[in-house]
């Protein structure tokens, strides 16, 4: 749920306590006893909902893995931490680049983002890495819905990396990846550490993202809705046509 959304219910729910306590005054003792313990059940309830609000976490599954934070107040990208299989890269074993926010012997950072989605999504973000100058990487991850309201990712990357293969130098490696997202839980240190850091991690730059309403993919069971509407369209159109022969 939203911040906004989380500041109505809250609004609905003192104003119903009012209403309550007010109506506690012509009840017998036994009535008045049994809601006040009610009502401390639910306060409880909706504190311990807030006090957890405010994040969401995106779990990334293959062939990509990691997971990245939202703020729920703007969308903007709160935390990240990836790990990108490089493609081709000349080893026996796997080769993964690891990005999460660091400003030591270089960085790695987010440069861009934008959304798909009003609320209720991930948001598309970009990242710059030069971290400890054995490597300079370009990535971007965005997103799309499907079918059963989950999110699918299509996430490219370019980098140079140092290396020794034929001889010790940059060689250049490029792909993409793409897979589906789950929603996580945010550890309550990790968001306790947010909260303390302003709302996201430090160092890493805050970018409201810029809502792209024209790019959401719609759901199939929507491109299903719609083809059917035009082939209706097209069969009214015919007969009216047969009807005017």
């Amino acid at each position: 749920m939203q911040n906004r959304q989380r500041h109505d219910f809250k609004e609905t729910f003192l104003h119903g306590m009012e209403n309550a306590l007010f109506a506690t005054q012509s009840m017998p003792i036994t009535k008045v006893k049994m809601l006040n313990k009610i009502l401390a059940i639910a306060v409880g309830a909706v504190l311990s909902f807030n006090a957890n609000a405010g994040y969401t976490q995106y779990n990334i599954t293959g062939p990509m893995t990691g997971h990245f934070i939202q703020n729920d107040e703007d969308q903007s990208i709160a935390y990240f931490d990836l790990r990108v299989p490089v493609k081709n890269y000349p080893r026996e074993e796997p080769f993964a680049l690891s990005l999460w926010p660091t400003f030591v012997e270089g960085s790695t950072n987010l440069t861009d983002a934008s959304t798909y989605f009003g609320y209720g999504g991930p948001t598309n973000f970009k990242v710059y890495s030069n971290f400890a100058g054995d490597q300079f990487t370009n990535f971007g991850i965005t997103f799309a819905r499907v079918d059963g309201g989950k999110f699918s990712y299509t996430a490219s990357y370019d980098s140079s990396i140092f290396g020794c293969y034929d001889t010790c130098d940059f060689e250049r490696f490029s792909g993409t990846h793409s897979g589906l997202i789950t929603v996580g839980t945010v550890r309550p240190d990790l968001a306790s550490q947010l909260d303390q850091m302003g709302g996201h991690f430090e160092g890493i730059n805050h970018i409201i993202p810029t809502f792209i309403p024209a790019n959401e993919v719609p759901e199939p069971s929507s491109i299903a809705l719609l083809a059917l509407g035009a082939a209706g369209m097209l069969r009214l159109t015919r007969k009216q046509k047969n009807k005017a022969v």
